[in-house]
């Protein structure tokens, strides 16, 4: 219940049964995005924008979804004004919408009661009737194998409304018809025997039809009288394949809790090997490695101290793509602190909390120990905390701010990467650079080669390196920008991440603009767009959802979500001069292409 998105959504899943629910006030009812082999049944959808939307879209990471089956629902009086902001695709749902199938194939409507609808009863439109730019190779924007059959429907089309109503409701009879398809048909569709196959229609009671023809839906053909929408549904009459029900297995009960899952942590940092050379004292023999990164997370301002702890100095293995290979038994801590007055070091630090990651047998764990006022000793918070703290900073400004402790949860909501948990900054790249250990030898990465730390490593000159994102030396705009990107929201922003439906992309490896954001749309963002169309509307800073998201501190908006109360205006300030920099390739698109000919 009211959802600015959708009130149940499935995006971008396999074998789906959704039954038996209410969907109510929500501009989406129900939505099935992206995904293949789904089955609505028994639901009632009523008092939304769109009672029940399938849709496929592009530039997410599954497209050309299909094989759904609508049956047995009641989707009744869908007619509620849409509130999603601008630049979601769901608030291009006109009000009064019962069924909408946007560029799914083989989708089958049957048994289902479809009424009281202003715009449309039921809708069959392609992607492109949106207007949104298609830069995705891998996706077919056409809806083809569309059965509507064997449905009571009726009372559609008396008050047409938002923008996609308003055009219709002066082309077409009124009341408008039940059912509207846009008429666009794919290149291949085109060239079959029997082209309008794509949309089967059957025994639906009294409703009537409409293709309105979106192609030759132009002012100059209106004005001529020349356009021409079929009100005729005789080409559509006939019958597909039914698309099968879903049967699922039962759900098995979870093996795993947490008084098992950590039963065995301990409760003090002072525990754990890795403790002395955190607090400076005696490592007591083993072998921790302080490290510092090119590009560093953003935490509100708080400083790290990081360290990894070797077992038994087994050493580390080269790897160009994520972190380091570390050994079984390896733990990497960082500590998080606030300066007491950054504008004289000598007073110390208040230390907040430190964050251990574990690489045991199964894989890695991560949890937080937060510290006690005289910094003798921290202890486990499993359920994490939030701490009131202050400081001066090098400004001379006095600082406030409620830093938040992770739970385990949370860890899991950045550091999932297909499910399992995986550390983040040591890579390759990233620890390129010099050290802060004493040592003779700068580059850290040198340094812990020649003392058997890391094996496996190229030439120093053919290791990559990551800008500092806020060091002009180290690269331009673009790769300090993409830097930053990549260190602050790409551990959820790809492929394998927890925001990989979105489609964004933001790891510094990724070279295609549009999946790092350029002229893309955002699928579900909410409040979060902002009203803005684009993640990154090149040269249009303020119009970019990107900026507006790191830019803010409102808790629906800001990005990252976790970690972070304060605004990185520093970053702010690198992301707005690097979108205003970009050229916008609409304006090479529009450009007449040159010819010899006179």
């Amino acid at each position: 219940i009211g959802a600015s998105d959708a009130g149940i959504y499935v995006g971008q899943s396999d074998r789906v049964l959704v039954r038996n629910s209410r969907a109510e006030f929500n501009v989406a009812g129900i939505e099935i995005e992206n995904t293949t082999n789904a089955e609505v049944i028994g639901c009632l959808a009523t008092n939304n924008t769109g009672g029940l939307l399938v849709f496929d879209l592009p530039g997410l990471q599954v497209v050309n979804g299909g094989e759904v089956l609508l049956h047995g629902n009641t989707v009744v009086g869908n007619n509620h004004p849409n509130f999603a902001p601008a630049g979601n695709i769901v608030g291009t749902v006109p009000p009064g919408t019962g069924v909408m199938i946007m560029a799914t194939d083989r989708v089958e409507v049957t048994d289902n009661e479809i009424r009281d609808h202003g715009t449309a009863n039921v809708a069959v439109v392609s992607y492109l009737s949106t207007g949104r730019r298609l830069d995705d190779e891998r996706y077919d924007p056409y809806p083809e194998g569309v059965h509507v059959h064997g449905n009571r429907i009726s009372n559609g089309g008396h008050t047409p409304a938002g923008e996609f109503g308003d055009m219709l409701g002066r082309v077409l009879p009124r009341p408008m018809p039940d059912i509207l398809f846009d008429g666009i048909l794919s290149p291949a569709a085109l060239a079959s025997e029997d082209p309008w196959a794509v949309l089967r229609l059957g025994d639906n009671g009294e409703a009537d039809f409409a293709n309105f023809n979106l192609p030759d839906l132009t002012p100059k053909k209106i004005f001529n009288g020349k356009y021409r929408p079929s009100l005729d549904d005789a080409p559509h009459r006939g019958t597909l394949a039914a698309v099968a029900t879903i049967d699922l297995e039962p759900l098995s009960a979870p093996d795993l809790d947490a008084r098992s899952v950590y039963a065995d942590v301990p409760e003090r940092l002072s525990e754990w090997p890795i403790f002395g050379a955190i607090i400076g004292s005696d490592h007591g023999g083993e072998i921790v490695l302080p490290y510092e990164l090119n590009t560093v997370l953003f935490a509100d301002h708080a400083v790290k101290h990081r360290h990894i702890h070797l077992p038994d100095g087994e050493p580390m293995q080269w790897s160009l793509s994520g972190t380091l290979d570390f050994p079984v038994g390896t733990v990497i801590a960082k500590t998080f602190a606030y300066p007491i007055d950054a504008r004289d070091p000598g007073l110390g630090e208040r230390w907040l909390e430190t964050r251990l990651e574990i690489h045991e047998p199964g894989g890695w764990t991560g949890f937080s120990y937060v510290w006690n006022e005289s910094r003798t000793e921290a202890m486990l918070a499993v359920g994490g905390a939030s701490i009131e703290t202050s400081w001066v900073d090098a400004a001379g400004t006095t600082m406030s701010n409620t830093y938040e402790v992770p739970n385990v949860n949370q860890c899991l909501t950045c550091h999932a990467q297909e499910g399992a948990y995986e550390p983040i900054g040591p890579t390759a790249a990233n620890l390129n650079r010099a050290g802060i250990d004493r040592t003779t030898i700068a580059n850290q990465l040198d340094a812990w080669i020649a003392a058997g730390r890391l094996e496996g490593a190229p030439p120093a000159a053919e290791r990559p390196c990551l800008p500092v994102w806020n060091d002009p030396e180290t690269g331009d705009l673009d790769v300090r920008a993409r830097a930053w990107l990549d260190v602050n929201c790409a551990y959820c922003h790809n492929p394998a991440g927890t925001a990989r439906t979105s489609g964004l992309d933001l790891r510094v490896s990724q070279r295609k603009p549009a999946k790092y954001g350029v002229l893309k749309s955002p699928v579900a963002s909410g409040k979060g767009s902002g009203g803005r169309l684009h993640d990154i509307a090149p040269g249009d800073p303020d119009g970019s959802i990107l900026l507006y998201r790191v830019a803010s501190d409102e808790p629906a908006i800001r990005m990252p979500t976790l970690s972070r109360h304060l605004v990185d205006h520093q970053a702010v300030a690198l992301l707005r001069a690097w979108i205003e920099s970009m050229p916008d390739p609409r304006d090479a698109e529009s450009q007449p292409s040159s010819s010899t000919s006179r």
